[in-house]
């Protein structure tokens, strides 16, 4: 859940345009898709459109290695970029646009442990340039991690004007099909280039995350399957020992309906302690799982959701599970005589 919803976050931030132009490469996550940077003067002719973002994703020689650098031209707006994990928000990204500074992604930052402030060589068409890090942006695209530069630095160290994507920023007066239908006649000329909106971005990158962790529903169900019958075989076993000392209780006048009062109100309360228990226990390890186990992992930091209907769901398993297992107890002292019982034990 907190996977999820940081990736929801990070991509409602990101995904700002209305229309986005890509290609099936860039789409792919690979990088050697290209569409002519002469297309952006069309697009922008295009009546109701305000201003253009765009992207170039190519993958350069670093001195930690190879790396996929992110070129961008980003929206105004700094609500509407990647939210830093190391960097003054707004310094950073004014460094960013002026072109004095790059940035680097958070498991890129990780994997090589430099750290903002630090210079970073990269291979240009000029030879090796020293760059500084103005900042660390979140993002979950590769655990390899990726640079990020402003295209007018890109511009002055490589020859390469073409672009990856491009984000389409329309007026809130026209018709979106309207702008998508001219814009898929200027970029006709380009094989497998394609034009998607905002929400159809957004909808497909999370059933993309969803049928990936499928999985993790399956687990979850297993573990819930494995609590149930942990509860309820431990609770079961306890109560069966406890014959003895229900039977002496019905010798001295308890009833058979107290004894299914007592059976299930003290398993019920061991129940309700067990889960009550488990919710510090839980929370603990989501903090560790997230916090230290994912960051050695991948790289990635996110925030931590608590989903508090699922804490209320396993404290009601495991009263469910308890007084279940008192079920049978109860059961079969209430059909046995205390005599036989005791005569038993």
């Amino acid at each position: 859940s907190s996977f999820r919803h940081s990736v929801d976050v990070l991509l409602q931030r990101s995904l700002s345009g209305d229309l986005y132009v890509s290609t099936p490469e860039s789409e792919n996550q690979r990088i050697r898709g290209s569409i002519s940077a002469a297309v952006l003067t069309k697009l922008q002719a295009i009546p109701g459109v305000t201003r253009l973002s765009h992207v170039r994703q190519v993958e350069i020689r670093s001195s930690f290695g190879p790396v996929e650098l992110i070129v961008m031209k980003p929206p105004l707006e700094l609500s509407k970029r990647p939210p830093l994990i190391e960097g003054i928000i707004g310094d950073a990204w004014l460094q960013f646009d002026r072109g004095k500074r790059i940035l680097i992604s958070e498991p890129y930052a990780l994997r090589n442990k430099i750290s903002m402030g630090q210079s970073l060589g990269l291979y240009t068409d000029k030879g090796i340039q020293q760059f500084i890090i103005g900042g660390i942006v979140q993002d979950y695209r590769s655990y390899r991690g990726m640079i990020f530069i402003h295209r007018n630095l890109y511009n002055r160290n490589w020859v390469d004007p073409d672009v990856s994507g491009i984000g389409i920023y329309i007026n809130s007066d026209i018709n979106i099909e309207t702008v998508r239908k001219a814009a898929q006649g200027i970029i006709q000329d380009y094989p497998g280039a394609i034009i998607h909106s905002n929400k159809e971005i957004l909808d497909e990158s999370l059933a993309i995350f969803d049928r990936t962790f499928t999985i993790i529903d399956v687990l979850r169900f297993l573990a819930i399957g494995v609590a149930f019958f942990g509860v309820f075989s431990a609770l079961l076993a306890f109560q069966l020992e406890r014959i003895k000392e229900i039977a002496i209780l019905r010798a001295t006048g308890l009833t058979v309906r107290e004894v299914w009062v007592v059976s299930g109100t003290h398993t019920g309360l061991i129940g309700l302690m067990s889960g009550l228990f488990a919710i510090p226990l839980g929370l603990i390890l989501a903090w560790i799982l997230i916090h230290i186990i994912n960051r050695i992992a991948f790289g990635w930091s996110m925030d931590i959701l608590i989903p508090y209907k699922v804490l209320f769901e396993g404290v009601l398993l495991a009263i469910v599970a308890a007084v279940l297992a008192a079920v049978y107890p109860a059961w079969r002292m209430s059909t046995i005589s205390p005599a036989q019982a005791l005569r038993e034990e």
